[in-house]
C-alpha cells in the first residue's frame, strides 16, 4: 500500500493532499484554523472535545500513516495480531534501552503507523490506570475522583450518528 505524501507550504500555511485513486487533489488552508491537533485516537478526541465546547472553532486534524481502508487486519479485528508481527506495515516499532530486568534485552513497543494510530492496530483496547496511580501524582485536577467523569465518558462513548 503506497504512502500518501503531504506537501506543506509555510508561505501560504496550506496542506496539499495529492490525488489518489478516485479522490481529487485536496488543498486545505490552515491560515484560519484555531487548532491543529495531530491524528490518531487522542487527536480525534481532542478535536471532538474542542468542537463540542465551541462549534464555531475551525479544527484541522492531521493524521500520519498509510491509508488502511480495506486492510483485513484493520477492518476485521480477529486479525489484529497481524499488526504487531515484525514484518507489519501498519505498526512502528520503538526500541527501549536494554534493562537488566529484561535479561539485558531491549523492550519493543509497537505503535500505530497507519491512519487511526494505535486504535487501528490494537483491537481498540486500552487499559485505564488504577485509582492509586492517579492519586499518586498529587496534581490538582488529576486525582482519580476528578478524572473519573472523563474516563467514564471515554469508555461509555455512544455514537451520535
Amino acid at each position: 500500500m503506497p504512502e500518501v505524501q503531504l506537501a506543506f507550504s509555510p508561505a501560504t500555511r496550506s496542506l496539499c493532499l495529492p490525488a489518489q485513486n478516485h479522490l481529487p487533489k485536496v488543498t486545505v488552508s490552515m491560515r484560519n484554523t484555531d487548532y491543529e491537533p495531530t491524528g490518531g485516537t487522542s487527536g480525534c478526541i481532542i478535536a471532538g472535545r474542542l468542537a463540542e465546547a465551541d462549534p464555531d472553532l475551525s479544527i484541522l486534524v492531521i493524521e500520519g500513516g498509510v491509508n488502511n481502508r480495506g486492510v483485513a487486519s484493520i477492518v476485521h479485528p480477529v486479525f489484529f495480531l497481524q499488526n504487531i508481527v515484525p514484518t507489519s506495515t501498519t505498526a512502528i516499532f520503538y526500541k527501549g534501552n536494554k534493562a537488566k530486568q529484561l535479561a539485558n534485552r531491549e523492550p519493543i513497543v509497537p505503535c500505530g503507523g497507519t491512519l487511526g494510530g494505535g486504535s487501528s492496530i490494537n483491537f481498540m483496547m486500552y487499559t485505564r490506570a488504577q485509582r492509586s496511580d492517579f492519586d499518586s501524582w498529587k496534581m490538582p485536577g488529576w486525582s482519580a475522583d476528578e478524572m473519573w467523569p472523563f474516563l467514564k465518558k471515554a469508555c461509555c462513548a455512544r455514537s451520535r450518528l
